[in-house]
């Protein structure tokens, strides 16, 4: 391990344990899809190549001077398609997305709540998984041969060389992507616009299902190990919450996302939160999550965040990624001196643009390297 990656790895670790770093570590959130298109690649075709996500990575990493790597040359894009998953969808231009669909009927909640392992199971990942309907009998078989074969020649196999290769932090270990029970139930079982709709329906089935969903977790957290040596990690990207007034999501929302965060530090890893759209009306309930959470924030009010947070907490990203559209590298790096000046304050901040540059329209090279390079300079303690 490198001088280089050390001190990087020590940031993170410092900011874990409670101490202020020499720095702000500093993030870059870059998507392979992104990347490809910058080499001028289609992602109909080079999101399937291997060597060609490779290669896009490798060229982000030498441009973007980040403290992690900034592009992962991962994806399981074929497998989406492979499989006719529905809730991954390609558009127009390659780009997967999750649409408002559905896969659970209502009159179907007390089948989730009385066995929410074989209600997923036995009924739900066939509705989701096409494959599984075309070919019953030996639809998982395919499958699982299909997630083997992407997972070997993506997950993980060009990343760790790319991490060596630029000397970027490698201290922290994503165990797991998972949801607070009441997201889950909207994005995996019934849909945005349902679940608004059961709460006023039938709120206790939706109580009693997020209860489930516990149930649910506990089975998958008791079955992935912690890597020796790491930050392991557990990321929940939390969705509905913005569109719940106080009322509902202190009664639908929150409890059974407290005990998911507890459970998940009982396991032995750290929560990693991302709370998407504004969470300004909820920032005091953050307070309440046991532990020290790991909270990143897309359009919450900074200074208000600082002013609220429990100071025990790691907050992050903030740096509103449409201002690398068109704006001037000298104005993305006032707009950056502003952001740390309101929340580098406290030793506990992560730097992030507050959502990624998803597609090459999102940002100008460089403005992301004026944004990188900015914050690695100024966040200096």
């Amino acid at each position: 391990m490198s001088n280089l990656q050390q001190e990087r790895n020590q940031l993170l670790l410092d900011i874990w344990e409670g101490r202020k770093p020499k720095r702000v570590p500093v993030t870059a959130m870059v998507s392979l899809e992104y990347a490809l298109q910058y080499k001028g690649y289609s992602l109909f075709c080079e999101l399937y190549s291997p060597k060609h996500c490779f290669e896009a990575a490798d060229e982000m990493a030498s441009l973007i001077n980040s403290d992690n790597l900034p592009v992962m040359p991962e994806t399981m894009a074929a497998v989406h398609r492979y499989s006719m998953n529905r809730h991954m969808v390609p558009g127009k231009d390659g780009f997967f997305q999750h649409p408002n669909y559905s896969p659970m009927e209502f009159a179907e909640y007390p089948r989730l709540i009385e066995d929410p392992v074989k209600f997923w199971a036995q009924v739900i990942r066939p509705r989701i998984f096409g494959i599984l309907e075309e070919d019953p009998q030996y639809g998982e078989l395919r499958l699982a041969m299909a997630n083997k074969v992407v997972s070997e020649k993506y997950i993980g196999m060009g990343t760790p060389e790319l991490v060596e290769k630029y000397e970027r932090t490698n201290i922290e270990a994503v165990a797991l992507l998972s949801l607070a029970p009441y997201d889950y139930i909207a994005d995996v079982f019934r849909s945005f616009t349902d679940i608004c709709i059961d709460i006023r329906r039938r709120p206790e089935w939706v109580l009693d299902a997020c209860e489930a969903m516990l149930v649910l977790w506990k089975g998958v957290l008791e079955n992935v190990q912690p890597v020796p040596g790491k930050i392991n990690t557990v990321t929940l990207p939390l969705h509905m919450a913005p569109y719940m007034n106080r009322r509902n999501f202190d009664k639908f929302y929150f409890p059974s996302f407290k005990k998911l965060i507890q459970m998940i530090q009982d396991h032995g890893f750290h929560a990693v939160i991302y709370c998407e759209e504004n969470w300004d009306p909820h920032l005091e309930a953050l307070n309440d999550l046991p532990g020290r959470v790991h909270i990143g924030f897309e359009k919450a009010d900074p200074k208000k965040v600082v002013e609220t947070l429990d100071k025990r907490h790691i907050i992050s990203h903030f740096f509103d990624t449409h201002i690398l559209r068109s704006a001037t590298p000298g104005q993305v790096s006032d707009e950056v001196k502003k952001l740390l000046d309101i929340v580098a304050v406290n030793g506990n901040y992560i730097f992030a643009p507050n959502k990624p540059c998803l597609v090459l329209g999102d940002a100008r090279i460089e403005n992301i390297q004026a944004m990188v390079e900015t914050a690695l300079e100024y966040g200096v303690y």
